[in-house]
């Protein structure tokens, strides 16, 4: 049995915990939103999963919840041999709260007390700048950044900055956000579908779309390039680029015509093909045309 219990209050792993927008901090006016906390728990699903892994579905099971003067009771007991042992806790009733979330919010809130997911009254104190509704990719990876460390090591408070820059192993656990490939790793969708990635990067405006494009830029850099181009073709490329009057406008057009080439250029990131075809491009008579 103790090796059971052993099992079940093994601390949760990130995956296993979920996040919520939790108390708002205002600024000195009271009004403006100053930031916005960020809260781990334990959702009723990941609860029953950890009992059935560790006493199976009929070594546990809930008793009925109580009304307690407007609020509920319940517990939980967990089977010893041939009897059971409970440990009950309770929880409030508001308009958000009904019977089925009270039933749900005692589970989690038993299983704490049988030792799951203490960990999550240790963990640091997690701010987002601003009046936030919602939590994205960024700031889980943030979080998962800060509690990848050992424990030891970890502030008491901290906030989220947006401008930090993306690691590598964050860029990779990026996920497609939206259309056809949504949810199909980056790295993916940067091999097969061009297009989008195109898209992204030259069409979209959308904070949300922040995050994906750093970890483009990531994975971009981190890509070697096969049989690099020469050094006359950088060469060229430049000479050509700083050789108008008005090279800005050059390379804006660059930019529209072929995405994230002129940083590739600026990077020796390109290969001697497609060096080729940018030459070919930007001496061309129709991509001059408008100058």
């Amino acid at each position: 049995m103790q090796e059971k219990f052993k099992k079940f209050t093994k601390p949760l792993s990130f995956e296993e915990i979920e996040w919520r927008i939790g108390s708002k901090i205002k600024e000195n006016d009271k009004r403006t939103i100053k930031k916005t906390m960020v809260l781990g728990y334990i959702d009723a699903r990941t609860a029953t999963t950890r009992l059935d892994e560790c006493f199976g579905p009929t070594g546990w099971k809930t008793e009925p919840i109580q009304d307690v003067n407007g609020g509920y009771i319940g517990g939980l007991s967990i089977k010893d041999v041939d009897s059971w042992i409970s440990k009950w806790d309770g929880t409030g009733v508001n308009d958000e709260n009904t019977v089925k979330s009270a039933v749900s919010d005692i589970l989690k809130r038993c299983c704490v007390q049988w030792g799951l997911g203490k960990e999550l009254y240790e963990l640091p104190k997690f701010y987002i700048p601003g009046d936030v509704f919602y939590i994205e990719q960024d700031h889980l990876n943030w979080i998962e950044g800060i509690l990848s460390k050992d424990k030891a090591h970890w502030p008491k408070t901290v906030e989220y900055t947006k401008d930090r820059e993306l690691t590598l192993e964050e860029a990779k656990k990026i996920k497609w956000p939206c259309g056809k490939q949504k949810g199909m790793p980056l790295q993916e969708v940067m091999e097969k579908h061009q297009s989008s990635i195109t898209w992204i990067q030259t069409k979209t405006t959308y904070d949300k779309f922040t995050t994906v494009k750093k970890a483009i830029e990531v994975l971009s850099k981190s890509k070697p390039i096969q049989d690099p181009m020469t050094k006359v073709q950088r060469e060229q490329i430049i000479q050509f680029l700083n050789r108008y009057e008005n090279p800005a406008w050059i390379k804006r057009k660059l930019r529209n015509e072929k995405p994230g080439v002129l940083d590739e250029i600026l990077n020796l990131e390109l290969s001697k093909n497609k060096a080729d075809e940018v030459l070919k491009l930007i001496t061309s008579k129709k991509f001059l045309e408008g100058e």
